[in-house]
């Protein structure tokens, strides 16, 4: 049986955010089945598939990475391009392939509860979980997008130079 509890406890530690409903971040974790009841901090619940909340982390992470392009200004105080955005940010920090290496390098693959069958967790099983998560977070924290914001710097995807003040 997975200990749901303790992958819960390890995204948090891993996101710094603890979870006050604890069954929205299992929710985030859950790829085994379109439903599955779990045993979560002392009681059962019916838990979905995580495919919702990666739709809302992948649109808060393209809304914090974008709304940290638009307030930057270069050394003479100019904003950058929006070409910019879409070539060297949207499309470089947004795609599967590097949210899957961020995901793999925090650990998050560890905490997929995946179907039985399954050895190992693909990217893009890493790259939706990573953004189920932010997701789930987001909503937890009354959809704070400095929550969000601050997770993914944890997770190395809002580092990008031209997101930093010169």
């Amino acid at each position: 049986m997975v200990d749901i509890d303790a992958r819960i406890s390890q995204i948090e530690l891993i996101t710094g955010y603890t979870f006050t409903e604890k069954p929205l971040c299992a929710e985030a974790l859950q790829m085994e089945a379109p439903e599955v009841s779990y045993f979560i901090s002392g009681s059962w619940h019916l838990v979905k598939k995580n495919k919702d909340l990666e739709s809302v982390g992948d649109t808060i992470i393209a809304v914090v990475l974008c709304t940290k392009w638009y307030n930057f200004r270069d050394d003479q105080g100019k904003r950058l391009p929006v070409g910019i955005w879409d070539k060297l940010i949207r499309q470089k920090y947004l795609c599967n392939k590097n949210l899957a290496r961020a995901g793999f390098a925090a650990g998050i693959d560890k905490c997929i509860i995946k179907n039985p069958g399954l050895v190992r967790a693909t990217n893009d099983m890493v790259a939706n979980t990573m953004e189920a998560v932010i997701g789930a977070a987001y909503l937890d924290s009354n959809e704070s997008l400095d929550i969000a914001g601050s997770i993914m710097e944890k997770l190395g995807l809002n580092t990008h130079s031209l997101l930093t003040a010169p």
